[in-house]
């Protein structure tokens, strides 16, 4: 409220500015708003998110079917495997706002990296989410297939965390090397 009467006083007529900036950004009629400073394809952010954050993003964009798949009723020492205690409801409401937000820039015309800003902690969260959820589901399906008990189970879990966050690490690390030896 107190920015609807600042901008109404500045511009010297009602004005709400956040009604004429979603306006502005949205606007269909081609060539005009945001489109005179360029358009870009709707899975821009995907291909750009892809090369930034590799296979991070990924496994944050599995994390409602792993969600709905992985099987959170089990309980193997929750401490380690659980995701704190948020159940699948609130950890699918927590990361809403990171899809919500992806889908809204992934379809308006006008696009640029500085558009995503806001959400990279939440792509974070999400696939770090969804890795808890894809390991646990993995070693649980590797030690019921081998008839093993949940102590093998949470040893398949911290190996599949050994293996994924270095890699992750050494994909992401060799790309700011290649940025800074080889860039322009």
């Amino acid at each position: 409220l107190p920015s609807v009467a600042i901008d109404s006083y500045m511009y010297g007529m009602p004005v709400l500015s956040v009604l004429k900036l979603f306006i502005y950004n949205t606007s269909p009629v081609e060539g005009s708003g945001s489109q005179l400073y360029g358009v870009e394809p709707w899975h821009f952010y995907l291909h750009n998110l892809a090369i930034n954050f590799n296979a991070v993003l990924i496994v944050s964009l599995l994390l409602p079917v792993l969600l709905l798949i992985a099987p959170s009723h089990l309980d193997f020492n929750r401490s380690v495997i659980s995701a704190r205690g948020l159940g699948t409801s609130r950890q699918l409401m927590v990361m809403s706002g990171y899809f919500l937000w992806l889908s809204f820039f992934s379809v308006i015309p006008h696009k640029e990296e500085r558009f995503m800003y806001p959400i990279f902690p939440l792509l974070c969260l999400s696939a770090a989410l969804g890795l808890v959820h894809a390991a646990r589901l993995l070693a649980v399906t590797i030690a019921t297939l081998r008839g093993q008990r949940t102590a093998t189970c949470r040893t398949t879990f911290m190996l599949i965390f050994l293996i994924v966050a270095p890699l992750s690490t050494v994909t992401s690390l060799s790309r700011a090397f290649a940025l800074v030896n080889y860039y322009g």
